[in-house]
C-alpha cells in the first residue's frame, strides 16, 4: 500500500528554540494587618538583580486573625467595614463577602447542569465504545502470546540471522496454517490497492492484498502494470536469501475467503517513518546507521522505486520496519523516471554485506528457480546485474536508477 506520496528532504540545521520566558509583574499584596490605617501606601518592592532574573518567592500572606463580631459592620458594595481596631484606628478590609447559598437551596442550577452533563457524557462515551468493539469483533480476536514475542523480534538490529531464520518460518507457517480460520477481517484504508487486516484463529494477523483488487494502471516506466502481490512476495524471499537484512516481515500467497494475494504479517507497535519524531532523525543521521544501512542496500539489491515515508514504519526501539515492495524488481537497469528514494545515499559495503552477497550470487541458479512464479526473467536478471555491480564498487551506487553524467558517483 502507498498511503502517502512523500519524499521527505532530510535537512540540517539549527534546532527552533523556544522563545524565552517572560516574568509577568508580582500581584501587589495589599495590607491585611488589622493595624495598617487605610490609605497608607504599601512598602516599596525590592529592587531586581539584573545578574538574577528569577525573581524571589513571595512570602506568604499572613492570615487575618478573627475579629469581635461586634467590630465588623457591612459595607458598601457588600464589603465587610471595621468600625474600630484596637488601636483607635478605622480602616476597611478588601475582603468580599462569602458567597454561600441558603441552606435549603441546594446546589447552584449551574453546578447542578454541569454534573448531569457530565454524566450524560461518559454515558455517551462508553457506549460509543462498546459499539466500536462489537463493530470491529476485537474481542473476539484471538491473541498467540508465543507469536506476539516472536513478531516484536523480527527487527532487532541486534539478531543474527540464524537466530531470525526458525523465528520468521514460524511466523510463515502461522500465516499458512490450514487449520486456522479468519475471525476477523477489516478494511485497512490507504494505499492503491484494497487493502484488508486479518486476523486468524491461531492468533496470527495480516495484511492481506487480494490480487483482483491490485491497481491496473502502468505505475513506473519498467514495471508491468500488475504483479504487485508477486513483487511484494518476491521481495521476502530475496531478503531471506540474503539472511533477512532488509529486516521484511514475513509474506506468503494465500488465499482468503475466495480471494487469492499476497498476506504479510502484521507487526503492531509502530509508526510511519515521518511520524516517529526523534527517532527519524537519528536513522537518518548517518548511512552508517543501521537500519538506514541495512535497507539501503537491500533496497539496491531488489530495485525498490517507492521507498518514501509511508513504505517504511519505526517501533518504539526506533528499528525500521520495511513495507509495501509492490514497486520493485524493474525490467531493466538505468533512469527509471519517476521513484521514490529515502535511502539513496551512497552506502558502502561492511564485510557482512559482502559476505551476505557474495553467498546470494552462489546461490543464483536457485534464488532464480524459486523467483520465476513470482517475476520476469528479465527482472531478475537485472537485480543480480545490480548485486555484481556494488560486488565491484564495494557501495551501493545510483546509476541503476537515474541517469548520471559523473562516472564517480555512479
Amino acid at each position: 500500500m502507498d498511503p502517502l506520496r512523500i519524499s521527505p528532504s532530510v535537512q540540517s540545521g539549527p534546532r527552533l528554540q523556544s522563545p524565552p520566558r517572560r516574568e509577568l509583574p508580582e500581584p501587589v499584596q495589599l495590607p491585611l494587618d488589622l493595624g495598617v490605617v487605610a490609605g497608607t501606601p504599601p512598602p516599596p518592592a525590592p529592587p531586581e538583580s539584573a545578574e538574577s532574573p528569577v525573581r524571589p518567592e513571595p512570602k506568604p500572606t499572613r492570615p487575618m486573625p478573627p475579629a469581635p463580631p461586634e467590630s465588623w459592620q457591612t459595607g458598601p458594595n457588600g464589603s465587610l467595614v471595621m468600625v474600630e481596631t484596637p488601636g483607635g484606628s478605622k480602616a476597611e478590609s478588601m475582603l468580599p463577602p462569602p458567597i454561600e447559598p441558603p441552606p435549603s437551596a441546594g446546589a447552584p442550577p449551574r453546578y447542578r447542569w454541569g454534573v448531569l452533563g457530565g454524566m450524560l457524557h461518559g454515558v455517551a462515551g462508553l457506549a460509543g465504545y462498546l459499539a466500536a468493539q462489537t463493530y470491529l469483533r476485537l474481542k473476539d480476536a484471538p491473541t498467540s502470546p508465543v507469536l506476539d514475542r516472536a513478531v516484536s523480534s523480527l527487527t532487532s538490529t541486534r539478531a543474527t540471522s540464524e537466530w531470525l531464520a526458525p523465528t520468521y518460518q514460524a511466523l510463515e507457517q502461522a500465516l499458512l496454517d490450514p487449520e486456522a480460520t479468519v475471525v476477523e477481517k477489516r478494511y485497512f484504508g490507504g494505499g492503491i490497492n484494497g487493502t484488508y487486516l486479518v486476523t486468524l484463529s491461531n492468533g496470527a494477523r495480516g495484511i492481506f492484498k487480494p490480487t483482483q483488487r491490485e491497481n491496473q494502471e502502468l505505475l513506473r516506466n519498467n514495471l508491468e502494470p500488475d504483479h504487485q502481490g508477486k513483487r511484494e512476495q518476491a521481495a521476502y524471499i530475496v531478503d531471506k536469501y540474503l539472511g533477512h537484512m532488509g529486516r521484511v516481515p514475513p509474506t506468503v500467497n494465500a488465499t482468503i475467503e475466495g480471494e487469492q494475494g499476497a498476506f504479510m504479517y502484521f507487526v503492531p507497535g509502530t509508526v510511519l517513518g515521518h511520524k516517529s519524531g526523534e527517532h527519524y532523525d537519528r536513522i537518518f543521521s548517518s548511512t552508517e546507521e543501521t537500519s538506514y544501512h541495512r535497507l539501503s542496500v537491500f533496497d539496491n539489491v531488489v530495485g525498490n522505486l517507492d521507498r518514501h515515508t509511508g513504505n517504511w514504519m519505526v517501533n518504539e526501539r526506533g528499528e525500521v520496519v520495511p513495507i509495501d515492495h509492490g514497486l520493485c524488481f524493474p525490467h531493466r537497469n538505468g533512469p527509471q523516471g519517476e521513484i521514490n528514494y529515502d535511502f539513496g545515499a551512497r552506502t558502502n559495503l561492511n564485510e557482512s554485506d559482502k559476505d551476505a552477497l557474495t553467498r546470494f550470487m552462489l546461490r543464483r541458479a536457485e534464488i532464480t528457480q524459486e523467483l520465476s512464479p513470482l517475476l520476469e526473467r528479465a527482472a531478475i536478471d537485472a537485480m543480480f546485474e545490480r548485486v555484481q555491480g556494488m560486488l565491484a564498487r564495494g557501495r551501493t551506487y545510483v546509476s541503476w536508477r537515474e541517469e548520471v553524467k559523473n562516472e564517480k558517483r555512479g
